[in-house]
């Protein structure tokens, strides 16, 4: 999807230390405070391990194609206020 321009995109791309890495499966939940728990729904996509992620205190819901995409440009108008 980003061809050349990968690299100057995400480079470096680190790996996260195995002791913060947290697996859940279908229908488990994370609560991240007393108001905001996170639910966790497994919805393979093109790949077998996407998730889709309900956040009960905004009512949205993370898609598991969209999980771990950045665009830089966005960050001025998405402000997470709630948090």
């Amino acid at each position: 999807m980003y061809g050349a321009q990968f690299d100057a995109l995400f480079a470096p791309i680190v790996p996260v230390p195995e002791e913060r890495v947290i697996v859940k499966e279908d229908g488990e939940t994370l609560a991240l405070s007393a108001a905001r728990t996170l639910t966790f729904y497994d919805t393979p996509g093109h790949a077998n391990h996407h998730f889709s992620i309900y956040d009960s205190y905004s009512g949205g819901v993370f898609t598991g194609d969209t999980i771990g995409v950045f665009y830089p440009q966005l960050q001025e108008a998405v402000r997470l206020e709630r948090w």
